[in-house]
């Protein structure tokens, strides 16, 4: 009978890979590699959690600090994945082959692709500058003149 209980087993282990999980600090993160390292109490240094599988469009990119799930697929310790984030330092974006980085601070939010980069707020606030010069300008400034008659409503018999 313990035979059949260890085939069933293997059989079973074959088609439903175990993962566990735990909870970790992260303690440094590397954006290139896109990986974080994550301190455990349970166990040492993890040097190599990813922050998402391979390939993925979208990765979000932990705050050093951040405490984090990590889940460990098969009981490997080179499979170590990022599943859940307490706080968020940065999103990575891939959309037709261009990457985006958006950054959200206290004061902004900074869009970064390789062209360059622009902060949002400060983007807007240079927005609202130029309409209250505009504004401004309209309220002081007489419209043009013209050498064109005025417009007179049609008159009926």
């Amino acid at each position: 009978m313990s035979e059949f209980k260890e085939k069933m087993a293997s059989l079973i282990k074959s088609y439903a890979p175990v993962q566990y999980s735990l909870k970790g600090k992260v303690s440094s993160v590397n954006e290139d590699e896109g990986t974080a390292s994550v301190k455990f109490k349970e166990t040492p240094l993890i040097k190599k959690a990813h922050l998402a599988a391979e390939g993925a469009d979208c990765i979000l990119v932990p705050k050093v600090g951040s405490k984090v799930i990590v889940i460990f697929v098969d009981n490997k310790y080179e499979q170590a994945y990022i599943s859940s984030i307490s706080k968020i330092d940065k999103i990575l974006l891939i959309i037709d082959s261009t990457k985006f980085k958006i950054t959200v601070s206290d004061s902004d939010i900074e869009f970064e692709t390789a062209e360059g980069s622009f902060k949002l707020l400060e983007y807007c606030g240079q927005i609202n500058k130029i309409l209250q010069a505009i504004n401004t300008w309209g309220q002081t400034v007489t419209p043009p003149l013209t050498l064109l008659p005025p417009l007179l409503p049609p008159t009926f018999p």
